[in-house]
């Protein structure tokens, strides 16, 4: 498992400097769930092991009685959430909390399937905040930065969830 936390997270680091770089400007869940399968599938993972969009099936008796839509889906070891917020320049700490707040309550609804289902597989929720014009690279605030590392610390020591986010300058 070590292995693919370390491909997964040089591969979310790799997006940042893309963006740093002005390589890659993500509008969309969708363009960071591409970006990272094709990193992951570059760094070894086998690309049929990698899964978006896939529905978590659970079953009862044969039947499909419960079902969760992870955005993406690494082997057996990892499913992740993708989320995206607006970033405009001056964003308040009041605006950016409730972000964060959204955040926490994802973060709660992850730990009950993980404890319904008593799967061994570690949640991660991946967040991105992007600018309304891609000439002007948006950052996370060092404000903002210490918000995420204080939900970060939260989420793993209460509900064993790994959080990544962006775009950040290093």
């Amino acid at each position: 498992m070590a292995k693919f936390n370390k491909y997964l997270k040089d591969s979310w680091n790799e997006l940042n400097k893309w963006y740093r770089q002005g390589k890659i400007y993500p509008e969309q869940e969708n363009d960071i769930t591409c970006f990272l399968y094709h990193k992951l599938a570059e760094k070894g993972v086998r690309p049929g092991n990698i899964k978006t969009e896939r529905s978590i099936n659970t079953y009862k008796k044969g039947h499909r009685i419960r079902s969760y839509r992870a955005d993406v889906y690494i082997e057996n070891k990892f499913f992740m959430e993708m989320k995206m917020y607006p970033m405009v320049k001056g964003m308040r700490s009041a605006t950016f909390s409730d972000n964060i707040s959204s955040l926490r309550e994802l973060s709660i609804k992850m730990s009950d399937y993980v404890k319904r289902e008593k799967t061994n597989r570690v949640p991660i929720i991946a967040v991105w905040w992007w600018g309304r014009d891609e000439r002007e690279k948006i950052f996370l605030k060092k404000e903002f930065i210490a918000m995420l590392e204080c939900l970060r610390s939260e989420i793993w020591k209460k509900r064993k969830i790994k959080l990544l986010y962006g775009p950040v300058k290093e």
